[in-house]
């Protein structure tokens, strides 16, 4: 039988069945096979992924900051070494004055004395009567005696002609006068706390330059303090990933020696001088360190994401599986039978409970992917679809 060209297009054109067409479609991954395997199958959507960088940046070295004297002092003592942890405004160093010491030591000297006279006099009312006289000869080992009859004010004045009436008498002006010396003791003390040298930075004493007793001209460097606080980290990005950056974006510092130390940094600069041959950019960024834990020369990582986002194939949790060697990843299909790829796991990233994005190019949007597929199920196998979805776009 002859059949013109027109009646065999015309034939051929009931037969076809179009690949857009759902039903279709469906018919063209199923296995003619009866014994083919029923499965389930969607695919991806589309959802925008933030595009994310990680990279290898320094801690910047800074130059020491000098603490030097404003004016003609003299050093008491210093109240740090080399390699010490200082915070700006911190004492470092004590000012004296020759005057003020000499006082001080009077004061702790008759200080002394009058707790001294004060615990004699305490244990001879033990042993005898409270109203007892005592003798010139008692307080003859002292250098003053306290006056009693006058107001207690100037207990303790030099040269008294006599001696208490009682041993209470004496006791009371002693414990007077040991209060009157305290007080005037912790003045003068409270005093001399003020006369400080403060640290002009924040960071680690790197170099000292005086000792205890020196004494000092104007301008002369006293230490050098390398600032900690805040640091900044230098690194580099592609030219395309730079572009998509801002200044006062966030980035994570994380230490490569310590990973347990990390920061949250604030992008301060983006050189706009391109690195002709590695064609990046130069960034920095500044991150506080208030407990010095990053340290000038450091090798970091450094990791943000740009205002760039790509459309990556999201998918159900229950499309992820492992095959028979223990491998993650998931199935699809091609010419009606099961076919297995492979996920690292850099491959894919959670996105809550239910989905995940696939990160690289082994999936592509409208490739068919079998969801809770059946137990058992390998590559090669015979599969036919019993349900299909569309795939869609997920708006940000």
């Amino acid at each position: 039988m002859n059949f013109s060209p027109l009646a065999l297009l015309i034939a051929l054109s009931f037969t076809f069945i179009n690949p857009c067409d759902h039903k279709g479609k469906q018919a063209l991954l199923s296995s003619q096979d009866d014994n083919a395997i029923s499965v389930t199958i969607t695919t991806p959507e589309l959802s925008p992924q933030p595009v994310q960088y990680s990279v290898t940046g320094q801690v910047e070295t800074f130059k020491p900051t000098t603490l030097t004297s404003h004016a003609e002092i003299q050093i008491s003592h210093l109240l740090v070494k080399e390699g010490d942890f200082v915070t700006q405004g911190d004492p470092v160093a004590s000012l004296s004055t020759e005057a003020m010491e000499e006082n001080i030591e009077i004061l702790k000297h008759k200080l002394n004395e009058a707790t001294s006279a004060y615990n004699f006099v305490t244990k001879r009312i033990q042993e005898t009567d409270v109203a007892q006289r005592p003798t010139m000869a008692e307080t003859e080992f002292l250098d003053e005696v306290p006056e009693v009859q006058s107001v207690p004010e100037s207990y303790g004045d030099a040269n008294t002609p006599s001696a208490p009436e009682s041993y209470k008498d004496w006791q009371l002006a002693l414990e007077a006068r040991t209060l009157r010396l305290k007080a005037e003791l912790q003045e003068l003390e409270a005093v001399q706390s003020t006369l400080m040298l403060d640290a002009n930075a924040t960071g680690m004493v790197q170099k000292i330059y005086i000792t205890d007793g020196s004494s000092l001209k104007a301008t002369q460097p006293i230490l050098d303090i390398m600032s900690v606080d805040p640091m900044l980290v230098t690194f580099d990005l592609t030219r395309e990933d730079a572009s998509y950056v801002d200044r006062s974006s966030k980035v994570e510092i994380t230490t490569h020696d310590t990973p347990e130390v990390k920061a949250e940094g604030t992008i301060s600069e983006i050189n706009p001088n391109l690195d002709t041959a590695l064609q990046k950019l130069l960034l920095r960024a500044s991150i506080p360190n208030p407990q010095g834990q990053f340290k000038g020369g450091q090798t970091v990582t450094v990791s943000g994401q740009t205002r760039r986002s790509l459309f990556k194939p999201t998918l159900p949790l229950t499309a992820l599986t492992k095959n028979a060697n223990n491998e993650t990843g998931v199935f699809t299909i091609y010419n009606g039978t099961a076919k297995w790829i492979t996920l690292q796991h850099s491959d894919y990233i959670s996105q809550g409970r239910d989905t995940f994005s696939v990160l690289s190019g082994v999936i592509l949007a409208e490739d068919p992917i079998i969801t809770n597929p059946p137990q058992g199920l390998k590559h090669g196998d015979r599969v036919k679809v019993i349900t299909a979805s569309s795939p869609q776009v997920v708006s940000q």
